[in-house]
């Protein structure tokens, strides 16, 4: 069973990674701006759970004027999310990201859970092991690149409950970043993430 309790279902956050202003990776040639891309699809998500209180949407945009530091936004989402799990029990912590590397000749989907050597968050692994197939079925083309263990990122690191970041593409990749350049596209990633959840809220129940 994955968090609340039997036959309780527990509340899920769900949240676009980075912020307006600290804006993550982008693609040059499609202009695509990372955060910009998951708050896009993370309003897609919470389309189809409006007015669920399991669902909630975690968007730190409006209040990135008060922070004068890269990472104060972030230090803020992670406050914001354990207060919520000492009022409320917070299931799992959700992050959508897309992926960029240096050379950007990478592609694939990841899925990133808290681990450092033997430390290994096993609620983040289990949650990892429901989004992993459904961010790899989203394109067929590519194949996905597995569940990442990450011991210095805040989100995984600091956060109370359960933490995963899902990066469903890398976003500097110009054929794997293709879907979010139509709609069709990225309502199947969108749809990804909402068949995710649906499937992390039946665990919890049961």
């Amino acid at each position: 069973m994955l968090g609340g309790g039997k036959g309780q279902a527990g509340m899920i956050v769900l949240s676009a990674g980075h912020d307006p202003i600290y804006y993550g990776a982008i693609n040059p040639r499609y202009h695509l701006i990372e955060h910009h891309c998951a708050a896009a699809i993370c309003d897609m998500v919470m389309d189809a759970y409006r007015g669920d209180p399991r669902v909630h949407l975690l968007d730190m945009a409006r209040h990135v004027p008060l922070f004068d530091r890269r990472l104060a936004s972030l230090f803020a989402k992670v406050r914001h999310i354990n207060d919520l799990h000492a009022i409320e029990p917070v299931d799992l912590a959700i992050e959508l990201h897309f992926n960029a590397s240096v050379r950007h000749n990478a592609a694939g989907s990841e899925v990133l859970v808290y681990g450092n050597g033997d430390q290994v968050s096993e609620q983040g692994l289990r949650y990892a092991g429901i989004f992993r197939p459904l961010l790899e079925a989203f394109d067929h083309e590519i194949d996905d690149r597995g569940v990442k263990h990450f011991s210095t990122l805040i989100f995984l690191r600091d956060t109370a409950p359960p933490a995963i970041i899902l990066e469903p593409l890398f976003i500097d990749h110009d054929r794997d970043a293709e879907p979010l350049l139509t709609h069709e596209g990225r309502a199947r990633i969108a749809g990804a993430i909402i068949d995710g959840i649906r499937a992390a809220l039946e665990e919890a129940r049961a």
